[in-house]
């Protein structure tokens, strides 16, 4: 079979070629098909929803497989095995969404440099990230009790944590 199909209720049948669950038919623009109805990448529904109701100062982390989280935080667990996804490519996506004003980072990532590390600091020289503060990695766990959410990666290189600070687009 070329796909998954969806019967509609009238009968016919709707297919996908890539695979994918298909749509029902009432769900249809005028150029056929519609996979999703967003114009950013971000697909996951709990992180978007996450997202949409930062406000200005509020606290958002991505973390490595690792990092604790606290009792009482949410969290996002993003991670299907090791490296899956990387902390890069859910940075990537979450920056499509969030506005940032700044963010943490562990003094322990800048002595290990992670392969995120150089990614963040490409991001800082196109002030992506806004103002970079570093602190332990024990004040780093501290903090996190104060995010609105954890979003949990599969990545396992050590010390691949940051906690973004929600800005404004105004």
């Amino acid at each position: 079979m070329a796909g998954h199909s969806l019967r509609s209720g009238r009968g016919s049948h709707i297919r996908d070629p890539r695979g994918c669950p298909a749509v029902h038919p009432d769900v249809r623009g005028s150029k056929g098909i519609r996979f999703t109805m967003k114009k950013t990448p971000l697909l996951n529904i709990a992180l978007s929803r996450v997202i949409a109701s930062l406000g200005h100062g509020d606290i958002l982390m991505i973390v490595d497989a690792g990092m604790p989280v606290p009792a009482g935080v949410e969290l996002i667990d993003l991670a299907l095995t090791r490296g899956v996804p990387d902390f890069v490519s859910v940075l990537d996506v979450v920056l499509s969404e969030m506005q940032v004003e700044s963010h943490v980072l562990a003094n322990e990532m800048a002595e290990v440099k992670p392969p995120a590390l150089q990614v963040i600091e490409s991001l800082n020289l196109d002030d992506q990230l806004g103002q970079q503060r570093w602190i332990s990695h024990e004040d780093l766990k501290v903090l996190s009790r104060k995010a609105r959410a954890i979003i949990r990666t599969g990545e396992c290189q050590p010390y691949s944590n940051v906690a973004l600070v929600s800005g404004v687009v105004f």
